[in-house]
């Protein structure tokens, strides 16, 4: 025995180097010896034969399965199966459970060859297996066999357990199994559930459900089903899984918006795409401000300008509250009567050369006009504090809190000379005739600046004859011409340092300096300590400067910056800021330019940011009145798309005249990681107190 165990050895080297170009995974046998596709079923019809003692009808396809079990581990094995190719065809065949080190060749028509190998990692049929799967199909009647030839050496002994005509039935057994080929066709929903599965025999024609399937439709799509997910065969020749495809139709909602005492555009007038994207502009009916946005009793917005995706039928309310009295004074210079008419639509009266009333409705428009005495021409309209607000008689502003005016006349028909000097204060207000003798006023004082000169022009010195001659053509404004002083401001910074001023690199470690208004200065937070984490900057008053610690301020004043640190698991509750950084006036060009800086927190962007502007006081004078919708100018940058959570917006305004004061305020829109729209404004600052 031991020396057949080394004939077979012998024999199988052989058979491996014969086999050598042989896959070694098992094959599809889709092609005869001619290269012609082999897969078209013969149809099925009442003609019969026998396939190992098994009755089927001719074209049908007929797998044989050969079940081994042995109570050794095989070492080697090698063997054939013969059949007759005028009766069965080949279709596929396969060695499922030894796919490594394994030989197949089905090249030769009536054979099929295997064998395996291995001297570590034995072949395990201790347990019954299949060994083996051959599929045909049935060409013609008659009768026909499978038979197997093989041999089998254990991996202890080098001893065959079976060898051609010699059998060891105590160490192994075999069986065989001939059967029709079936396969599973299942038809499935789009979530996965089953509709239909069914098991066939191969060539049997398929049957899809009748039944059209259904998706429900969600809040985005309507469902149609549009068909299988790959082509349905009409014959089965393999397992198949088939699973529906549906086609989505957009929903379309409705978005309605009601209001009371305002107004607002952009509101859709028909049904509207799932996902459209619907931007609401309030505007408050004179006397009155936006309050916000409503869905049911939440407010979705405080922003009168509010962004929104339609995902469902919508209802938004925009509120408005009425703004609250005050009291107006006006009185008439050399002059009779006063006509004054509250509200746009208002109505026209008659009042006394004095007139106050102190119930005057913030936020709606007021129209003053004003009836002199014979003889005398009108000048001006003066605020309270000197300063000319119009040089129309028939004067219209919105009244935005306690207000007193003064309506002035002259019996000089010439040109009003106004004297104007500080931070844009008026000094003094006349017309001059040939007889007057005119005085130039002492100017007042502006911090961090020494006069010079009075000027028309705003350059260069002017004479008193040159201010008569000018006023003979009309009115004319005379400005103080200032110098500026050498100003330097401090900075301490606790908790950080001082990087660069500039751009330039500062010491490190410097923590203190001396600078002028107009120097960029940079501040770094220093590394949170073990279980900590930076939160926000703040100055000497606890206002937060900024979350990022890395900031850029300007200095207007003696400052000082602390980095402020937190426990590492601490939330810090960021909110959005906005504010002008800085202010700065180029006397040689008569430009202003403002410097604004936005920030949001890290799970929002900004939509929008910018600065707002007027060098109207009464609007910039009140934080209510000085909004988006009534600034004289609106700088504002759209950068939506960019995903900014810090932005620093440069305006520069031409034609300001130094010493004019005008109201400026920083401004922001922004949205939330739910899509809610939020609109910030930053103080009211003035030039007055930034030129300081």
């Amino acid at each position: 025995m031991k020396q057949k165990a080394k004939w077979f050895k012998g024999l199988l080297l052989v058979v491996f180097m014969v086999l050598s170009t042989i896959s070694v995974s098992a094959v599809s046998l889709d092609l005869d010896k001619t290269g012609a596709k082999k897969t078209d079923l013969i149809p099925l019809g009442i003609e019969t034969a026998t396939v190992n003692g098994q009755k089927f009808n001719v074209g049908a396809r007929v797998a044989v399965t050969y079940y081994v079990s042995s109570n050794a581990k095989w070492e080697d094995f090698q063997g054939y199966a013969t059949y007759d190719p005028t009766g069965l065809r080949l279709e596929k065949f396969s060695l499922p459970n030894t796919t490594s080190n394994v030989f197949i060749n089905t090249d030769d028509e009536g054979f099929l060859y295997y064998a395996g190998s291995s001297f570590t990692d034995y072949f395990d049929f201790t347990t019954e297996k299949v060994l083996y799967i051959a599929e045909f199909t049935v060409l013609s009647g008659g009768n026909y066999t499978v038979e197997n030839t093989w041999e089998v050496i254990d991996d202890e002994n080098c001893v065959s357990i079976v060898d051609g005509d010699f059998y060891d039935e105590g160490r192994l057994s075999c069986r065989s199994e001939t059967a029709v080929v079936q396969y599973t066709v299942t038809f499935k929903n789009y979530d996965g559930t089953v509709i239909s599965t069914k098991q066939y025999d191969a060539g049997e024609a398929v049957v899809v459900p009748t039944e059209t399937p259904v998706r429900p439709a969600d809040q985005q799509y309507t469902y149609t089903f549009s068909g299988w997910d790959k082509v349905v065969v009409e014959t089965v020749n393999s397992d198949a899984t088939y699973t529906a495809v549906f086609t989505g139709t957009l929903n379309k909602y409705s978005v309605s918006v009601s209001t009371v005492n305002g107004t607002v555009t952009g509101c859709p007038t028909g049904a509207v795409d799932y996902g459209t994207s619907v931007t609401l502009k309030a505007k408050a009916k004179e006397g009155y401000k936006f309050d916000g946005y409503y869905v049911g009793d939440t407010r979705v917005s405080s922003s009168s300008t509010y962004t929104f995706t339609v995902n469902d039928n919508t209802d938004v309310v925009a509120k408005f509250t009425q703004m609250p009295f005050s009291e107006l004074n006006v009185s008439v210079s050399s002059g009779t009567k006063l006509k004054v008419k509250l509200g746009i639509n208002g109505v026209e009266t008659t009042q006394p050369a004095t007139y106050k009333n102190q119930n005057v409705r913030t936020g709606q428009y007021v129209t003053l006009t004003p009836i002199g005495i014979d003889g005398y021409d009108f000048l001006y309209w003066k605020s309270d504090n000197g300063k000319i607000v119009s040089y129309s008689q028939s004067y219209t502003f919105m009244f935005t809190g306690k207000t007193s005016l003064t309506a002035v006349f002259s019996q000089n028909s010439d040109g009003v000379v106004t004297f104007m000097s500080g931070y844009n204060q008026n000094n003094s207000s006349m017309c001059y005739g040939s007889e007057d003798e005119i005085t130039l006023p002492t100017p007042y004082s502006k911090s961090g600046y020494t006069f010079k000169f009075w000027s028309i022009d705003g350059k260069t010195e002017c004479t008193v004859s040159d201010i008569y001659t000018a006023s003979r053509s009309g009115n004319v404004t005379v400005k103080a011409v200032y110098e500026e002083n050498e100003v330097y401001y401090s900075l301490k910074v606790n908790g950080g340092a001082i990087v660069s001023v500039d751009n330039n690199k500062a010491d490190a470690g410097n923590t203190t300096g001396s600078y002028k208004r107009v120097n960029a200065i940079k501040v770094q937070a220093n590394e949170a300590e073990t279980g900590k984490k930076f939160a926000y900057w703040i100055d000497q008053d606890g206002n937060i400067l900024a979350y990022s610690n890395s900031h850029i301020l300007y200095l207007d004043s003696n400052t000082t910056i602390s980095a402020v640190f937190v426990d590492e698991n601490d939330v810090v509750d960021t909110k959005a800021i906005a504010e002008i950084s800085s202010i700065s006036l180029n006397e040689t060009t008569n430009k202003m330019s403002v410097i604004s800086v936005l920030t949001v927190p890290s799970d929002c962007v900004i939509i929008s940011g910018g600065l707002l502007a007027t060098n109207n006081e009464m609007i910039g004078a009140s934080a209510d009145s000085f909004t988006y919708e009534n600034a004289t100018y609106k700088k504002v940058e759209n950068v939506e798309d960019l995903n900014y959570q810090v932005l620093q917006y440069t305006w520069t305004k031409s034609n300001v005249m130094f010493g004019d004061i005008w109201f400026l305020r920083a401004y922001v829109t922004y949205k939330d990681a739910n899509g809610n729209i939020y609109e910030v404004y930053g103080d009211v600052v003035t030039s007055k107190s930034l030129f300081s």
